[in-house]
């Protein structure tokens, strides 16, 4: 699978997850390096304790980087929920889920290879 179409599929999983809460407000950022890119999606809509955790479980559930391109084919199809966030959780390095001062959530995704640093993809909080 060619890079570009794994942001795309990545990125449309995301989006499409998201938008089935109908937040009012959603921004997705990509920074790309030679090694590697990271994801960040923000939305505006609150979510619970238990629904944060229910995310971050199905991103992290098994995480097999390796298997990225296989993984790959079945994203987009006609999946709901957490079945799409268990789609992108099985090619992704790292998540780490946050809450945002306006109420929603950032989910940060971080792709790459073994000498992969999701340091450097990371986004600085603002105080």
């Amino acid at each position: 699978m060619k890079r570009q179409e794994l942001y795309v599929q990545l990125i449309s999983e995301l989006a499409n997850y998201l938008l089935h809460g109908n937040p009012k407000k959603m921004v997705i950022s990509l920074h790309m390096e030679a090694d590697g890119f990271h994801i960040a999606a923000i939305d505006d809509r609150p979510r619970t304790d238990s629904e944060i955790a229910e995310i971050e479980h199905s991103l992290m559930i098994q995480q097999r980087p390796e298997l990225a391109s296989y993984y790959g084919t079945m994203v987009g199809h006609d999946l709901l929920g957490t079945a799409r966030l268990e789609m992108i959780g099985w090619q992704i390095k790292g998540v780490k889920l946050e809450r945002i001062p306006e109420g929603g959530i950032m989910i940060n995704l971080w792709i790459g290879s073994e000498g992969f640093d999701p340091k450097m993809f990371t986004l600085e909080q603002r105080t």
